[in-house]
C-alpha cells in the first residue's frame, strides 16, 4: 500500500514541477 502512495505522489511531484519550471521559463523570458 505504501508503494502504491509513493508512485502517487511521485507523479503529483513530477506534475507540480513541471508547471514550475513552465512559469518559470514564462517569466525568464
Amino acid at each position: 500500500m505504501l508503494d502504491e502512495g509513493f508512485a502517487v505522489v511521485r507523479e503529483i511531484l513530477d506534475g507540480l514541477n513541471l508547471l514550475l519550471k513552465r512559469r518559470f521559463d514564462r517569466v525568464s523570458i
